[in-house]
């Protein structure tokens, strides 16, 4: 039975490597709402560095995320099935907090993008949807 589980999770990394799309569902995460997912959209954008770059995709639904997610890698296209489809809700542990930082190893940010889907906040501690750093902040 484990076997089997790591063959398929294998054959996922593998087909997500090949087409360079890195669905957050292969991760984790979950589309209704109710289960943090930052993790899993971590992880997803990190597998972007695998293969310099690449699509983290947010099937439609809610995806609760409560802690900044970190975007450094070039060429990373983060991407939803549409603003009334694709829902974000930031609701952050503490104050100051952006949804998503942008920030590369360098004071370029090259090609990335934030994409078709709606990013919800509460107004007590999210103030900022997407903040861009230089790489010395």
């Amino acid at each position: 039975m484990w076997l089997h589980n790591i063959t398929d999770s294998l054959q996922h990394e593998i087909a997500n490597l090949k087409a360079g799309t890195f669905n957050i569902l292969d991760y984790g995460a979950d589309p209704t709402g109710a289960v943090d997912a930052t993790t899993a959209i971590r992880a997803a954008i990190a597998a972007t560095s695998s293969t310099y770059g690449g699509k983290v995709y947010l099937p439609s639904g809610v995806y609760l995320i409560t802690d900044s997610i970190l975007v450094s890698n070039n060429s990373t296209r983060i991407i939803g099935d549409g603003m009334s489809a694709t829902y974000i809700y930031f609701r952050p542990t503490g104050a100051g907090k952006s949804c998503f930082v942008v920030k590369n190893g360098s004071s370029i940010i090259g090609q990335c993008a934030i994409e078709e889907l709606r990013i919800c906040g509460n107004n007590q501690y999210s103030k900022t949807a997407i903040k861009v750093v230089n790489a010395d902040e």
